[in-house]
């Protein structure tokens, strides 16, 4: 029995597939095991942000209801703050108009004393 070279190229061919096939499945069964292997990287990765996640979210929402509170506070402050103003132009106003009562009694207790000590300079003098 010969060997053609038709027939060595036919088993070389063989070969040849047997190889790439081989090769293929090895190939294919190493990136299964990268893949189960990152799968479970993954994993083990969700499981850690989800035990994070559940300290994490109760802080967030009492940070957030904090600061909704706070910005209710702020909103009641500034609130009171216009009130103060308004009250305080009133005030104001109302001082300004006392100030100027004021004023003008200040200056008629003045000319009171400034009369009855020259007419007490001037009973000093007589007598």
């Amino acid at each position: 029995m010969t060997i053609t070279l038709a027939d060595a190229r036919t088993w070389l061919g063989v070969a040849l597939g047997v190889v790439s096939i081989v090769l293929t499945l090895s190939i294919c069964w190493l990136e299964r095991r990268k893949a189960k292997k990152q799968a479970r990287d993954l994993e083990a990765r969700a499981e850690l942000a989800e035990r994070r996640f559940g300290q994490v979210l109760p802080m967030a929402v009492e940070l957030v209801t904090r600061a909704v509170e706070a910005g209710i506070k702020a909103k009641e402050a500034e609130m009171e703050v216009r009130d103060l103003r308004s009250t305080m132009k009133g005030r104001a106003q109302s001082r300004d108009d006392a100030g100027n009562v004021i004023a003008a009694l200040d200056a008629s207790v003045r000319r009171r004393v400034v009369s009855a000590e020259a007419s007490a300079a001037a009973g000093e003098g007589g007598a």
